[in-house]
Formats: structure tokens, C-alpha cells, sequence
């Protein structure tokens, strides 16, 4: 899966905690691995069941991972907004 920035987003997976019922969802974007999130138990049944997919846990579970990133510029552009008199 390749992200709207070029970004490759692999290994992604399903896993069981060591010490805890828990499932969680974890993947790696160009090679970083990502933090685990715990799985909600719908999520984890669906992907199971194969009725959810990679692509589907890393919007529900990673959403920021795959927006597209705000250019550098948009954070020395000041933000000024005109009053009245138009200053």
C-alpha cells in the first residue's frame, strides 16, 4: 500500500498481547515500525473473517499516517486576517 505522500506502509498485522486477551493492530511506514493500537473486537472478528483489510485497519487505526502531509511554507506563512479597514 503506498500513502497519498509515496509513503509504503507494510507489515501490517493483527497480533494477540502477551499478557492479556487483547489483540492489537501494528504496521511499518518505509521501514518505521508503528506503535501498536489495540484492536476494537468488531475490528479484529472483520479482519478475521477477511471481511476488513490492511488498507481499512490503517484508516480506522493510523488516519494521520495516511492524510496527506501540510507543506513546510504553510507554517512560515503568517496568519493574518483583515479587519474592517482591511489591515
Amino acid at each position: 500500500m503506498v500513502t497519498v505522500n509515496g509513503n509504503k506502509v507494510t507489515h501490517g498485522h493483527a497480533f494477540q498481547g502477551k499478557d492479556s486477551q487483547d489483540w492489537y493492530f501494528t504496521a511499518k511506514i518505509n521501514g518505521e515500525q508503528l506503535k501498536p493500537q489495540k484492536m476494537d473486537p468488531a475490528d479484529l472478528a472483520a479482519y478475521q473473517k477477511k471481511e476488513m483489510t490492511v488498507p481499512q485497519l490503517m484508516e480506522r487505526y493510523y488516519p494521520t499516517k495516511l492524510m496527506p502531509k501540510v507543506p513546510e511554507v504553510s507554517f512560515k506563512t503568517p496568519n493574518v486576517v483583515a479587519g474592517p479597514e482591511g489591515i
